[in-house]
């Protein structure tokens, strides 16, 4: 289903990033009756001091020029002692019994503290995560410290792992509930998907980029496919642009069944991996050395050591290694054209 371009801006600038539903104005009025119970004037500047935000941040959330954060809604939580999801969503009672209160995380509401949890849920590790979107583990790790992940890295990742915002980064677990009301199942939980991060690019958005035919991966037939300018011989296909990981040289590579796990055949998408990155290329990779192109499943990375190997599955049942030192460039594929890896 293709959002329509009010669902889209919803997605991207939408502070909760969830759905329009969610009722920035009901949460105003709510906050006004948290500032209104303040002792002696209950005046915004007091509550500003009182929840650790700006008066001047405050007056335009009380205002409506600016939407409440997630993270500034925990802050008026710790504040006052409301209760996150009546803050949120209205749920009764306002505020926690006495010692009830949870204790937070300092990055419990960040986006990528909510991924993890949410590959630790569905047993994805975080080199799995970076093979399947191109990036290193080192880069996942990264993503795990950051409160609002771009949204250009939020469609690729939602695009992979084939789910929704609000099931991937939900929410529920801050709300300190098991299940939501059933008043608001529907407004909340089915529409809140609506915006799903794929539709947002559309696939006419293409990109061209070189193809390695089987009979081009070999030797010195390989130098001339790409040494001879304006090769009239060499292939190009159009692939996805939201494939593609920014600032690499990319190819598409013939298959002819020295892969495990790919059929022969079949193409793959791949990258070349900068240097420093070595250490973490696995699965299946393209790998130059010694005159030869080869795509292989890597059964052991060592290459972090300057004298590592990389050991190599030959599609037989037998391993073989590859010196660091005779390595000339190594592509991670990405994608099988074809299929799923």
């Amino acid at each position: 289903m293709i959002a329509t371009r009010r669902e889209r801006s919803a997605f991207f600038n939408h502070t909760f990033r969830m759905n329009p539903l969610i009722d920035q104005a009901a949460v105003r009025q709510r906050v006004k009756r948290l500032i209104a119970e303040l002792p002696g004037k209950g005046t915004q500047a007091e509550f500003a001091e009182a929840v650790d935000i700006q008066a001047g941040m405050l007056s335009k959330l009380m205002s409506g020029k600016r939407d409440f954060t997630l993270g500034q809604l925990i802050d008026i939580e710790r504040g006052t002692n409301a209760r996150l999801a009546w803050l949120i969503l209205g749920i009764d009672p306002m505020h926690y019994a006495s010692g009830e209160a949870p204790d937070r995380l300092p990055v419990e509401h960040y986006e990528g503290y909510r991924l993890k949890r949410y590959l630790e849920k569905n047993d994805i590790s975080q080199t799995e995560l970076g093979r399947r979107i191109g990036r290193s583990k080192t880069t996942i790790q990264g993503y795990f410290d950051t409160e609002n992940i771009s949204p250009a890295n939020l469609k690729i990742i939602l695009d992979e792992l084939d789910a929704p915002y609000t099931e991937v980064f939900s929410i529920e677990p801050l709300l300190g509930v098991t299940a939501l009301p059933a008043s608001l199942s529907t407004s909340i939980k089915d529409s809140i998907s609506i915006p799903m991060v794929r539709s947002v690019t559309p696939v006419t958005d293409m990109k061209r980029v070189v193809r390695i035919p089987i009979d081009a991966r070999e030797g010195f037939i390989y130098d001339d496919y790409f040494s001879v300018s304006n090769n009239p011989n060499k292939q190009t296909v159009e692939v996805p642009a939201s494939w593609l990981k920014e600032g690499k040289e990319h190819a598409v590579i013939e298959v002819n069944g020295d892969a495990i796990g790919v059929h022969p055949g079949r193409d793959v998408l791949a990258y070349v991996v900068d240097l420093a990155d070595w250490p973490y290329v696995e699965r299946i990779v393209a790998i130059e050395f010694r005159g030869r192109f080869q795509v292989k499943q890597v059964v052991v990375n060592d290459l972090h050591e300057s004298n590592g190997t990389l050991t190599l599955s030959s599609g037989n049942g037998s391993t073989f290694r590859v010196p660091r030192t005779e390595i000339d460039r190594i592509w991670q594929v990405i994608r099988d054209m074809g299929g799923p890896l």
